[in-house]
């Protein structure tokens, strides 16, 4: 099958969305089809390094900018850059199909559903996703956030309800063979007579290499958490800090390192300072994706506190290092995480305080976990993100293509 593959953000080095694009690229080259992608030229250099060191010969990359658009604009971003990305992109695929005949066009990056995917226009099969976007934060759980983050989660509440007003959005849907919803809250973004093209696809953000076992030790009344991610309202470190505190009472064991920076940083460490928490906190800054595996090693085990979320390449990624997670039932991962690999906690009906209470209960029980009962959950890590790689998506992504197709 040829296939043009859209990956505006497209990066091997890459562990976050750009390297989503670019383990796509390389999974459907694995299965033998022929794959034409199209990103941008800021991307060339690593890929261009990566084929200098392992030749794919059904890659064929195609690299595009847009000139007269900036690529930054304030209060919409990057969005009027991508709107002409992809309309230039469009003509471009028009030439290529004259010249290859492709079989299929699929839309990777960026995995929004807001984003316009003009390509399915061109009238052979296309694939939109995976796309997340539509999952917001229950209003209940913006108690504690800052002033800006809780006005932001409201206007973010109700931007997803009027998008569906959107034009271009009706003409993607319309037009798409396949959309891959990756959670329950974006797919509810699609309007009704759009859902029988749809397939929910959880996000799968790690890597397709599977590293060595690591062979993890617990020890005993120690616990060592890890947290990973931006320091914004949403992630939800300020429930991590205030969930130690409530657990250190019971099991002073407990202890906590901050990876990220962010708008929040200040307020988190004040937090922290405010209960007198310096000694079981560490804090670092943002750091490279090969010295973040040598930390899933260092810990027992990942705390990933999103109050929405449609992927995270973190969770993925320390599953495969045999981390227990400690997550919400909520997005992608509250549907992934259980009690074989870890915990994951039903937000549902609770206010902040049970939530913080609940996940302090869980800190303290990993805290006391016997030895046995931990092995069996470093396994279950292992288990699980084996379970969820770039090529079981895959499969089920181009077996739904044909399901749809034949429809």
């Amino acid at each position: 099958m040829k296939i043009l593959l859209s990956a505006f953000a497209c990066n091997p080095e890459e562990g976050s969305e750009a390297g989503v694009g670019w383990a796509w690229a390389e999974q459907l080259v694995a299965s033998d089809h022929e794959v034409y992608l199209l990103t941008t030229e800021g991307r060339r250099a690593s890929i261009e390094a990566a084929l200098e060191q392992k030749a794919r010969p059904n890659l064929h990359v195609h690299y595009m900018e847009v000139g007269g658009v900036p690529r930054h604009v304030p209060c919409l971003g990057l969005y009027p850059y991508y709107f002409a990305w992809q309309l230039k992109a469009l003509r471009h695929a028009k030439n290529l199909h004259k010249a290859r005949k492709l079989d299929c066009i699929h839309h990777v990056t960026y995995g929004s559903y807001r984003t316009p995917f003009f390509l399915c226009l061109l009238g052979i099969p296309s694939i939109f996703g995976p796309i997340g976007g539509g999952e917001t934060v229950p209003l209940r759980l913006t108690r504690g956030m800052s002033l800006r983050g809780a006005v932001h989660e409201c206007v973010r509440k109700i931007a997803n309800a009027a998008y569906v007003l959107n034009p271009v959005s009706h003409l993607v849907w319309s037009r798409s063979t396949l959309i891959l919803p990756v959670t329950q809250g974006t797919l509810r973004v699609v309007p009704n007579r759009y859902r029988s093209k749809c397939r929910e696809l959880v996000a799968v953000t790690a890597p397709e290499t599977r590293f060595e076992k690591v062979d993890k030790v617990k020890e005993s009344g120690r616990l060592r958490i890890l947290f990973v991610g931006r320091f914004v309202d949403w992630k939800g470190a300020h429930l991590a800090i205030r969930a130690l505190k409530i657990a250190r009472e019971r099991a002073p064991g407990v202890t906590l390192r901050l990876i990220g920076f962010g708008l929040d940083e200040k307020r988190l460490k004040a937090l922290a300072k405010s209960n007198c928490l310096e000694d079981a906190i560490e804090w670092s800054p943002g750091i490279s994706r090969s010295q973040l595996l040598q930390e899933y090693s260092r810990h027992d085990a990942l705390i990933f506190m999103n109050l929405r979320d449609a992927g995270a390449t973190v969770v993925l990624e320390a599953l495969s290092r045999g981390m227990p997670i400690l997550c919400f039932k909520v997005g992608a991962f509250g549907s992934i995480v259980d009690s074989s690999c870890g915990s994951s906690i039903d937000v549902d009906g609770k206010s902040v305080e049970e939530v913080i209470q609940a996940v302090a209960d869980e800190l303290v029980r990993f805290c006391v976990m016997g030895e046995w009962e931990w092995k069996v959950m470093n396994e279950g890590a292992y288990e699980k993100a084996n379970a969820f790689t770039v090529g079981e998506a895959v499969s089920k992504a181009y077996a739904w293509l044909g399901e749809v197709c034949k429809s």
